[in-house]
């Protein structure tokens, strides 16, 4: 069932306080790097759909060029800007082919190259201090390190040294806190009206906070303004606007490498239930409450499997099960 249930901001992060990723050249090449159509493909079977948001399935994602109401927002800082943030829209560029994946890791060089760093006998070198790039990848799931292996791959392509570094809960906990890292993934929930825990994820103050959620450690006077419009917006409006150019200048400083989600909500089930007609836009699995059984297609069901009790009477039964077993708990917690 297709769903418009706001998606949580989830990706890679860049840690800004690493010097190596100081440069949004640095982290633009890296983000386009990431080969989400064979990660689709060949993990998740093409049940996921890319991120091309931090607020990703929600009316708050940045789409084309800015409009008229955001220019209004973003033009005081035009001078601050890079110019193609006004007129080229921001897109994920698509792995189709090897052709096009090519094409894609020689924009990457190109962007690299411009940053300071060259391809020298299958290594990226910094031109100035000939140190390799390399950096580490810190996570504690031991079922999502396949992800960040498959980034690794993509890097090593064009002679990035990504370490894949998995360790306990407590210890990554830790140094998460501590910003104590270059790059991790990270999921933020999102609700259906951001607000003012904005300034947590995004804010300069936060950004330093020790066990905070300002994962990038980003410092933009910029996205602190927004924030503080999409606090104070008086109107759906207002909210709208402002965190659609929140959108933009988060996604044109490539401070994350966007994942994916899932536009729907799957379930698996005996066909013997009557549903709405309509579903609400923001749908839950627990809305099967809303579902009945269908006495027609029970009966092929029982048939079918050679029953001879109604579904109806037995779920009457495990019901009164239920409330004799929940009674008797309650004597002994008495007692």
């Amino acid at each position: 069932t297709l769903h418009k249930n706001p998606q949580p901001t989830q990706g890679f992060v860049f840690n800004l306080r690493s010097p190596i990723f100081s440069d949004w050249r640095v982290r633009k090449a890296i983000s386009n790097l990431f080969d989400f159509t064979w990660i689709n493909k060949h993990v998740f079977y093409n049940q996921y759909t890319r991120s091309k948001s931090l607020f990703p399935n929600s009316p708050f994602t940045q789409k084309g060029i800015p409009t008229a109401d955001e220019l209004s927002l973003l033009t005081p800082f035009k001078d601050k800007l890079r110019p193609e943030i006004f007129t080229t829209p921001i897109t994920l560029p698509k792995h189709k082919n090897t052709t096009e994946t090519r094409k894609i890791r020689k924009e990457s060089l190109t962007l690299l190259a411009e940053a300071g760093w060259h391809l020298v006998d299958g290594k990226l070198i910094n031109t100035t201090t000939k140190a390799p790039f390399t950096f580490e990848f810190l996570g504690a799931d031991p079922s999502g390190e396949k992800i960040a292996l498959h980034l690794k791959g993509c890097l090593a392509a064009i002679g990035i040294d990504m370490k894949v570094r998995t360790i306990d809960v407590g210890s990554y906990v830790e140094r998460m806190d501590m910003h104590d890292y270059d790059m991790a993934s990270i999921i933020i929930g999102q609700s259906i009206t951001p607000g003012s825990e904005q300034r947590a994820y995004w804010g300069s103050n936060a950004a330093d906070l020790k066990g905070g959620q300002n994962y990038a450690g980003l410092k933009d006077p910029i996205v602190d303004h927004l924030c503080e419009k999409i606090a104070n917006a008086s109107s759906f409006e207002e909210l709208t606007t402002a965190t659609k150019a929140l959108d933009r200048i988060l996604m044109s400083s490539y401070i994350i490498i966007p994942h994916y989600y899932r536009k729907e909500i799957t379930s698996a089930y005996w066909d013997r239930f009557g549903k709405p007609s309509t579903h609400p836009a923001y749908y839950q699995l627990s809305y099967t409450s809303a579902w009945w059984l269908d006495p027609k297609k029970d009966k092929i069901i029982q048939n079918a499997l050679g029953e001879t009790e109604p579904s109806s009477q037995k779920t009457k039964s495990k019901g009164a099960c239920t409330q004799f077993l929940t009674w008797i708990n309650g004597l002994f917690k008495k007692s």
